[in-house]
């Protein structure tokens, strides 16, 4: 019986590092990070199953991870998925957001709302943080929204 045993135990095998990314990658349970090039150096780009939660330049790497730590588990270096990827150069270039996905589920609903409504303001015009207040529903709130 210990023959069998001892039989068995030969045969496992680690599972490849990558194997846990992928797995939290593709469940929608992992936060990770990656590095890339951007206009004015290194980015860290934070990235979900959602999309992208932070960007951050390479040099505050300490600061980003303390602060994306979750229920004290920190983001996980990974590669940026392709599809990812692709939209960030994209996003680099023009210098635009695009369709780049954007994962805000960190954030309260009225955070959410103040930058669902930011983004609807076309380039190269401002509106007042009152007028934010208004338009998502919480005309008391323009220094929240500040």
């Amino acid at each position: 019986m210990n023959n069998i045993a001892d039989q068995l135990a030969a045969l496992a095998t680690r599972a490849p590092a990558s194997l846990v990314e992928s797995v939290l990658l593709a469940t929608g349970s992992g936060r990770f990070y990656s590095t890339v090039a951007g206009p004015t150096g290194d980015l860290l780009i934070g990235f979900s199953r959602a999309g992208i939660y932070a960007v951050a330049p390479v040099a505050e790497e300490a600061r980003f991870l303390d602060e994306h730590t979750l229920e004290s588990v920190p983001p996980i270096r990974a590669e940026l998925p392709a599809s990812i990827g692709r939209k960030v150069a994209a996003a680099i270039r023009s210098g635009k957001v695009g369709d780049l996905p954007i994962d805000l589920s960190s954030l309260s609903e009225f955070q959410q709302a103040v930058l669902r409504k930011t983004a609807e303001i076309p380039p190269g015009q401002l509106r007042p943080y009152g007028w934010i207040a208004r338009e998502i529903g919480k005309p008391g709130a323009t220094r929240a929204v500040g």
